[in-house]
């Protein structure tokens, strides 16, 4: 058996978490030895995107703190993988959420929706959307997020989302 760096395996466990599951939708737990067989012909596994390295970031320093020590094993950093996922970890780095994300982070939470908080994937747009023009409290953010996900930006076939949005966002923007 190969011995890996806790960055090897946090990056194993992010992209196996990552990956489209099976055809229930439902996900296995990652497990060692899946990192394990990911990185079997791959000598030196590095980090591809600046997403990648935030979230391999994230989990090994979650994993180095809950253990208070310096270093973690692969099956900590799986454990800490299947139980939160890696929403919790993105938004612990700060990383840049596209607009999808920003309102499937937004919404998830109250839709309980597992696939946004273990894989982070969102949401569908539309739904967003709707989510944001049936909220009469949205905030900026949301609204501009909504806005960005409007096909082809002011349209007139839009069913009138994005003058109301429009609207909404010149209500919330604070006087220059």
């Amino acid at each position: 058996m190969r011995t890996f760096s806790s960055d090897a395996v946090a990056l194993g466990a992010v992209r196996l978490t990552v990956a489209p599951a099976d055809g229930t939708g439902r996900r296995s737990p990652v497990r060692p030895a899946d990192v394990e067989a990911l990185w079997e012909d791959e000598p030196l596994p590095v980090p591809r995107t600046e997403r990648e390295r935030a979230l391999v970031y994230a989990v090994v320093y979650e994993a180095h703190d809950a253990h208070h020590r310096n270093r973690a094993g692969a099956e900590e950093i799986c454990a800490l993988m299947n139980r939160y996922g890696l929403a919790v970890f993105l938004r612990r780095r700060g990383a840049a959420l596209s607009p999808v994300e920003i309102l499937t982070a937004h919404n998830a939470a109250t839709h309980a929706h597992p696939a946004w908080r273990h894989r982070p994937a969102p949401m569908e747009a539309d739904v967003l959307v709707r989510a944001v023009r049936a909220g009469p409290r949205a905030s900026a953010e949301l609204v501009s997020a909504a806005l960005d996900l409007l096909p082809g930006r002011p349209t007139a076939s839009d069913d009138g989302a994005g003058h109301e949005l429009r609207a909404r966002l010149g209500r919330a923007a604070p006087p220059a």
